[in-house]
């Protein structure tokens, strides 16, 4: 997917619409028509721009998104990754790889639902990330444990996932417990 500013272009013309092709991972933008991009072109302005993404994968599984950028980006701009299903955001200036990862299962892990890159050329307002304060994990019997946490600052989280790992770089998830708040 291309990103690309020029001042022909508008919210509703960005002339470059693109029907989804045959491949089964990918990533597009799309616009207010909801017609999938591979190049959008997005009119100049002083506001942050908000460009929803989405990104259509096959199976579960962990995946990367790679951003690079032309050297004619000012160095003024921000640009963020909004991840809506982990409510973080990631300055993809500074970190030009993500990583994630899809549960079919739950859709809101995929599609157009979770990812908005935003970029400005002002201050963008970063949640606060919640802050894992003390954890520990205790066996119940062979098969089962039981996990107690502190957190501060919930307020920005609409679930905690509860994840297992048997190599310790793969997981899945058992379940959702929703936050104190």
């Amino acid at each position: 997917m291309l990103l690309k500013y020029i001042d022909e272009s508008t919210v509703l013309r960005d002339a470059y619409d693109t029907r989804k092709n045959n491949t089964s991972i990918y990533l597009a933008s799309y616009g207010p028509d909801n017609i999938d991009l591979s190049l959008n072109c997005r009119p100049l302005n002083a506001q942050t721009d908000s460009i929803p993404l989405c990104v259509f994968v096959p199976s579960d599984g962990i995946f990367s998104l790679r951003f690079t950028y032309g050297t004619d980006i000012s160095i003024l701009v921000q640009v963020y990754l909004y991840d809506r299903y982990l409510n973080a955001m990631y300055d993809i200036k500074s970190n030009r790889n993500y990583t994630f990862s899809v549960n079919k299962n739950i859709t809101s892990s995929f599609g157009r639902n979770r990812f908005v890159l935003l970029v400005s050329d002002s201050q963008i307002e970063l949640p606060v990330p919640a802050k894992l304060l003390s954890f520990t994990a205790r066996a119940t019997d062979k098969r089962s444990a039981e996990l107690k946490w502190t957190t501060e600052n919930e307020k920005n989280l609409n679930r905690i996932e509860i994840e297992r790992s048997t190599d310790g770089s793969t997981y899945k998830t058992l379940t959702t417990v929703k936050p104190a708040n």
